[in-house]
Formats: structure tokens, C-alpha cells, sequence
């Protein structure tokens, strides 16, 4: 078991005071803003003017004042797009609509007043390129609009546009994925998955992966994900090459957030199907057929208002039903071989393994005798009494259709109250995934079940237009299991002369459970932001791998000290192979 805590931020006895009475988790949700200074028609500053800024989907709204330099901020904005109106004494009002606020990021506008009555309105009508001059960072952001259009590999963000941002390489491939820990095939299922894509000079390891504002990341191996949402279920995503905010700071590679979708004044919904199979996959150089696949995934997603103005939810529903092509290019034992074994070795580990395990197909081509495998592969024992022209190896292709399913099911809810000076929001995803994984010899082919879970409660409060408060509490959790099918054999991971050995690792199981707490003061005067908050996480990685540790591991260094039962080396608990 591996439990860590970490204290970051500062820890005055004013915030000690705020975190007894907010709860909190991961980092803001609401972390978006709006800023600029408005002036009149000669470039002066107007001092007083009131700007509105409404959510277009909710019609949420929030009202500050000019300040004496006529800078305006508002912070603290959930991503979407946005109204503003700001309106003057002695001027025409002034309105730009469709301002798209993206996630994590501060919209610059140019608002200029012309003199004029007020019942007058300059409407901006035209959208301007998103300009961030808050702070310098290397990012880029992909709104719905782009995840919809994009062509999708297995459906999955991280893995199709993660790298498409600047600064940020690699390919995006799924890699790091281990079949027990439902990550096999690219989709958006797994709960274990890591993702070719490096920035600042890092490796994938030193990746980070944020929904709304919490991280993702695995505890049990870095730069690994838990939670990878539907792109249905996104509104948003962003990807940073290079973070210098202590809030987000706890990597150094690549930071990707993600930010779903909430429910609007508009009830709402998607249907969507992806079908693939063998008929429309290219065989590689070495198949002679395109082995057995199908994949279906499907699902929806519904929105809408519960109380309009006020309270909104989000949900989705997601299934996925495969089956994947896999093809092994393997070097055997040959029937003979085993045979000869079984009939003159019968208590030995390789008979014991052969009867057992067999191949689903033996070596067609490229044969190796006794002979050539003693030749090949150097030992210090002396050979045991096999015949040197006995036909032992050779070379096949074996064809596999592992099964692999999963579900996400999702739901958000969003409420706005005393007159959109508290917003609370709550979101939850669930996750559960069936990864077969296939080996050429079938009786060492099973089933990992995996789970997954995520709970975030984000509550933001606004004390004044200069001081807010923003406070969160998340909970993920996942589990899983890896079965043996031989629990009383050892493992036998190296043979000198075949590819695929007899390794084998459980019964065992794993879960892990993370807590995050968080909570930041904002506290704006003038064009500056002060932000002191407090971090609190608690992670545990509970892992029962005593059945694989407890298990004898032994190298043959050819067939011929595997039949003699004569291992070149041994680890875990000593045990004489003969007996």
C-alpha cells in the first residue's frame, strides 16, 4: 500500500478558517474570465461603467463596475460563450455577443463607448480571434465544434487531437496499456491508459490530465489516466505545453484538461453509433486474412433545464461491444516435440506445461531439430538423452479475437442561486470495462474486470465583484482483477528457442483510492489578482500481488534443460523442479 499527502499553498489562519467551512477538492472548475478596459471614443478611461456579463446557454449573469482606470475583470466564468453589455451614463451602450471564454483562460475585449444616449446600443456583432494576455502559456484549446468534426481513433480525445497542440509530439498512440487493467484496443473505457504525447522535453510520465479541474492521473504508474470522457460528453478541451501556475503545477510535461458539458436553458440531446470490422481493416504483411473484428460503440447524451435561469443537468450513456483482431507471429514447440517430451519427461515441468497449455497452432515453416536448438542456445548442463534430428521449433502465425466491452455512463448538475452569487455543480462518471486478453496458447487466456469512478463537488461563492471564494472536494476510485489459470505451477518466463513461455501473474487484485481537497481565495484590486488557496490530497494505491510474488520464476536457457528440468536461474521462493 502506498498512501501519500501533500500541503501546497499558503496557509494563513484566514484560509485555515475558510477550509473548516468549505469542504474542497482538485482545481477550479470556474477558473475562466473576461477583462478590459473601457474608454470613450478619444481613448479616455470611463470610471463607473456597469458591464454585464451573461452565460448565453443559462443566462446566468454577473455585474462589476469600471474601476478608476476603467478596467473591468471578471472572473471565475465556467467555458462557454458569452453576452457583454456595458453601459455608461452619457454613452450608447455597447454589446458584443457569441465571446467565446475558453477553459482555464482570460478573454481579453476592447470595449470603446461612443457619446450618446443610453437607449442606443453598438452591438458588436463580428467574433474576434480569443486573445489571452493574462499570462503567457503555450497551449491550445479544442471547443465542441472541433471534437465533433475530428476523425476520432477508438473514440478517444487523448489518443486523436491531444498532439495537436503547439509545442506538444508525439503521435498520441495508446501505449503503456496493460490488457488487465482494461486498456487494451484505444476507446475511451479504459481506466488505466497512458498516451504518446511529450512536452517541455518530458516523457509521457511526467504528463497531466485534469475534468474540470481535478486531476485524473493513475496512482500505480505515471502519466497514466483513469477517466477519459466521451467526446460527446465534452465541451471542451486544452492542452499546455508549458505550465508556470503553481495551481496547476504539479507536473512537468503536458498538462490537458478537460471540461464537460453542462445543461442549458435548452433541452438537448446527441444519438451516435461507431461500427468498424474486419471487412473494413487492411491486413498487415504478414496476415493471410484479416482476423475476425467487430466494434460497435453507441450511446447518447440528454440536457436541459430543471429550474430555468437556476438549475440545469447533463447525462450520457455509453456502451462499447468488440471484438479485436490479433494476429501472433510465434516460434513453437513442435507436436513431436511435446509429444516426446510428455511420453519420456512425464514429471517434469515441461510436461507438465505441454499436457496443460498447448499451442492453438503448431510451426508450419522455419523448423529447428534438437540438434539446432543445442547449437543455438548455449547451456553448461549436460543434454539429456533426446534425439539430435527430432524436429523441436518452428515459425507460425496464429489468428485472435479477443473480446473487449465496456460502459461510461455520466451525469451533471449545475445550480445557480442567491441571484448567481453561488454556483454549485455536481458531476459523476462511471466506468466499468471486460478486457479479454488472448495468448496463443488458449488455456492462458481470461477475462480482467475493471471499474472506475469519479465524484467531484465544486461550490464557488461570491463574497463581493473583488473577493470570491471557490472550494471542491473529488473522491475517484478504480479497481480490478487479473485471474491465473494455473495457481499451483510456476511461471517459466524465458525458453531458449520459442517465443511464447509459460508466464503467468495472480490471482491478484488492486484498487485505488484518491482524495482531493481544494480550496482558493481570489482577491482582485485594480488589473492585479491575488490567489492564495490550499491543496489537500490524499492517494492510496492498494495492491494485493502476493500471489504473483510467491510464485517460482525459472529460465531454460534451451528445450533441451527445459525437458531435464535444469533451470539456468530461479527467483522468487526456492523449489526443486523435479519434485
Amino acid at each position: 500500500m502506498a498512501s501519500t499527502l501533500r500541503l501546497v499553498g499558503l496557509r494563513a489562519f484566514t484560509m485555515l478558517a475558510l477550509l473548516l467551512f468549505f469542504s474542497a477538492a482538485g482545481w477550479a472548475q470556474y477558473a475562466s474570465g473576461i477583462e478590459g478596459t473601457v474608454l470613450d471614443e478619444s481613448g479616455a478611461a470611463i470610471v463607473g461603467a456597469q458591464c454585464t456579463v451573461t452565460n448565453q446557454d443559462t443566462q446566468v449573469q454577473q455585474v462589476v463596475v469600471s474601476d478608476p482606470q476603467g478596467y473591468v475583470r471578471i472572473q471565475h466564468l465556467a467555458p462557454g460563450k458569452y453576452r457583454i453589455q456595458i453601459e455608461a451614463s452619457g454613452f450608447e451602450k455597447w454589446v458584443q455577443s457569441n465571446v467565446l471564454v475558453e477553459g482555464s483562460a482570460v478573454r481579453a475585449v476592447y470595449p470603446k463607448l461612443k457619446v450618446g444616449q443610453n437607449v442606443a446600443t453598438v452591438e458588436v456583432r463580428a467574433e474576434t480571434e480569443n486573445l489571452e494576455t493574462s499570462q503567457g502559456t503555450m497551449s491550445r484549446t479544442l471547443e465542441d465544434q472541433t471534437v465533433a468534426e475530428s476523425p476520432l481513433v477508438g473514440q478517444n480525445l487523448y489518443a486523436s487531437v491531444g498532439s495537436l497542440a503547439p509545442g506538444v509530439t508525439g503521435l498520441g498512440d495508446a501505449s503503456g496499456s496493460i490488457a488487465s487493467a482494461g486498456s487494451q484496443g484505444t476507446n475511451s473505457f479504459s481506466t488505466e491508459a497512458g498516451f504518446q504525447i511529450n512536452a517541455a522535453g518530458q516523457r509521457q510520465d511526467a504528463n497531466e490530465f485534469q475534468v474540470d479541474g481535478t486531476t485524473v492521473n493513475g496512482d500505480s504508474r505515471d502519466g497514466v489516466v483513469n477517466i477519459t470522457p466521451e467526446p460527446d460528453t465534452v465541451a471542451e478541451m486544452k492542452v499546455t505545453a508549458a505550465t508556470f501556475s503553481a495551481e496547476k503545477g504539479l507536473q512537468s510535461g503536458a498538462l490537458i484538461e478537460l471540461f464537460t458539458k453542462s445543461g442549458t436553458n435548452q433541452f438537448h440531446g446527441t444519438l451516435s453509433e461507431m461500427h468498424t470490422d474486419a471487412a473494413m481493416t487492411a491486413r498487415t504483411e504478414f496476415q493471410t486474412e484479416v482476423p475476425h473484428s467487430l466494434r460497435n460503440d453507441f450511446g447518447g447524451t440528454v440536457g436541459g433545464p430543471i429550474f430555468r435561469d437556476h438549475t440545469f443537468f447533463f447525462g450520457s450513456l455509453f456502451w462499447m461491444k468488440s471484438v479485436l483482431g490479433e494476429t501472433f507471429n510465434e516460434n513453437l514447440e513442435t507436436k513431436d516435440y511435446e509429444q516426446y517430451v510428455i511420453q519420456n519427461f512425464p514429471n517434469s515441468l515441461a510436461a507438465q506445461f505441454f499436457a496443460k497449455a498447448p499451442p492453438s497452432a503448431y510451426p508450419t515453416k522455419n523448423f529447428q531439430t534438437i540438434a539446432d536448438n543445442e547449437a543455438n542456445y548455449y547451456t553448461p548442463y549436460a543434454p539429456p538423452d533426446i534425439p539430435g534430428d527430432l524436429v523441436a521449433s518452428g515459425e507460425t502465425f496464429i489468428n485472435a479475437s479477443p473480446s473487449n466491452n465496456g460502459f461510461q455512463g455520466h451525469v451533471r448538475v449545475d445550480h445557480n442561486f442567491n441571484g448567481d452569487k453561488d454556483k454549485l455543480f455536481y458531476s459523476l462518471f462511471n466506468n466499468h470495462t471486460q478486457s479479454q486478453h488472448v495468448d496463443p496458447r488458449p488455456a492462458y487466456t481470461y477475462i480482467a474486470p475493471n471499474t472506475g469512478m469519479y465524484n467531484k463537488l465544486d461550490y464557488l461563492h461570491t463574497f463581493s465583484v473583488s473577493l470570491v471564494n471557490e472550494a471542491s472536494v473529488s473522491f475517484g476510485r478504480v479497481t480490478g482483477s487479473q485471474p491465473a489459470p494455473f495457481s499451483s505451477l510456476p511461471t517459466i518466463y524465458y525458453i531458449g528457442g520459442i517465443d511464447d513461455d509459460f508466464a503467468q501473474w495472480g490471482p491478484s487484485g488492486w484498487a485505488q483510492n484518491n482524495w482531493y481537497a481544494h480550496d482558493t481565495l481570489s482577491f482582485t484590486h485594480g488589473k492585479h489578482t491575488l490567489r492564495v488557496g490550499v491543496d489537500v490530497d490524499k492517494l492510496a494505491d492498494l495492491d494485493n500481488f502476493e500471489n504473483g510474488d510467491v510464485r517460482p520464476y525459472f529460465l531454460f536457457l534451451n528445450l533441451l534443460d527445459m525437458a531435464a528440468d535444469h533451470p539456468f536461474s530461479q527467483s522468487g521462493p526456492v523449489m526443486n523442479p523435479k519434485t
